[in-house]
C-alpha cells in the first residue's frame, strides 16, 4: 500500500497534499523537535517518580508503574510523531518508515539516559531504554494501523478499516490479559493476592518469569486473527465479534480489579478459570455470528 493517503483517492485531496507538502513536513518535524525538547526539559529537572507524586491521578498507580507510564508515553509519542514526519517527507515503504522512526526514538532514548547521568539525583538505566523500546514499538505500530484504518475509512472501505482497527484492538487486549495473569501468578507465588503485591518491583518482570501466562492470550489472539483474515464480511459482524472478548475481559479482569483489587481473585486456579470462561464466551459468540 502506498504511504500517500491521497494517491488513490480524491484528486482534490492529492492536489492539496502536494501543494502543502513542504509546510506539512516542516510542521511534522517541528512537532518531533518540540517533543524531544519537552523530554529533555523533564529529564533536566525531574524524575518520573516526582512527577507521579505531584499528580493525584498518578498516585492511583503503584509507584513502580510510574516509570512505565512516563517512558512508554514519552517515547511512544516520539516514535509516532517521527513516523508521521517520515511518511510525510519521504516515499519510503512502511516497514522502512517504521524501522526508521523506531530507530530515531531509541537513539534519542539512549542519549537521554546519557544526559540523565550528568544530572544530580538522576542516573542512566538500561531498563529505562527497555521501557522506551516497548512504548515506542507499540506506538509506531498503532500509528501505522491508525493511518491505514483512517485511509480505508475516508475512501469508503469501511470493512477494511474495521478489519485493521478491531484486530489491533483485540491484540492490545491480549497483551493486557497476559500481563495481568502473569502478575496474579507472581503475586500468588508469595500467597499474597492484594494490590500491595503490585507495589513490588518484581512484578515488572512477571511476564518474563511466568511466560505460561501467555496462554491466557491465545483465545484473544485467535479472535484477532479471525478478524484480520477478513472472515467477517461486514462492519457490523466485526463489531459484534469484537464485543465478546472485550466485554469478557472487562467482566473477568478489569471490573474485579478496579472494584476489589487483586483480593477478588483468591488463587491462581481462579485466574485460569476466568481466562478460559472468557475464551469460551468469545468463541460461542463467534460461532453464533456465523450461523
Amino acid at each position: 500500500m502506498s504511504e500517500s493517503p491521497g494517491k488513490d483517492g480524491d484528486p482534490s485531496v492529492r492536489d492539496a497534499l502536494y501543494t502543502y507538502h513542504v509546510p506539512l513536513a516542516i510542521a511534522a518535524w517541528g512537532s518531533v523537535a518540540a517533543w524531544m525538547g519537552l523530554i529533555f526539559a523533564i529529564s533536566q529537572t525531574s524524575s518520573p517518580e516526582n512527577i507521579g507524586s505531584a499528580s493525584k491521578f498518578l498516585d492511583l498507580f503503584p509507584r513502580w508503574s510510574i516509570q512505565w507510564i512516563f517512558h512508554g508515553t514519552a517515547f511512544g509519542m516520539l516514535t509516532g510523531l517521527t513516523y508521521l514526519a517520515i511518511t510525510g517527507t519521504f516515499t519510503w515503504r512502511w516497514p522502512v518508515a517504521v524501522a526508521a522512526a523506531f530507530g530515531v526514538a531509541m537513539v534519542y532514548g539512549a542519549l537521554d539516559e546519557v544526559h540523565q547521568s550528568f544530572i544530580s539525583g538522576r542516573s542512566a538505566s538500561i531498563e529505562d531504554i527497555g521501557r522506551d523500546a516497548i512504548g515506542g514499538l507499540a506506538a509506531v505500530l498503532l500509528t501505522r494501523a491508525a493511518v491505514v484504518s483512517t485511509n480505508h475509512f475516508f475512501h469508503g472501505r469501511w470493512v477494511e478499516s474495521g478489519r485493521v482497527f478491531f484486530s489491533v484492538a483485540i491484540v492490545l487486549q491480549a497483551a493486557f490479559v497476559a500481563w495481568v495473569v502473569s502478575m496474579w501468578i507472581a503475586a500468588g507465588s508469595a500467597n499474597e493476592y492484594s494490590l500491595d503485591a503490585l507495589a513490588t518491583s518484581n512484578v515488572q518482570r512477571s511476564l518474563v518469569r511466568h511466560p505460561e501466562a501467555l496462554l491466557a492470550a491465545l483465545p484473544l489472539l485467535a479472535v484477532a486473527a479471525w478478524l484480520a483474515s477478513g472472515r467477517c464480511r461486514s462492519l457490523y459482524a466485526q463489531l459484534k465479534l469484537s464485543l465478546a472478548p472485550t466485554l469478557s475481559t472487562a467482566v473477568v479482569f478489569a471490573v474485579p480489579v478496579a472494584v476489589f483489587g487483586l483480593d477478588a481473585i483468591p488463587d491462581d486456579s481462579m485466574v485460569w478459570f476466568g481466562t478460559w470462561a472468557m475464551a469460551g464466551g468469545a468463541w460461542l459468540f463467534g460461532a453464533w455470528l456465523h450461523m
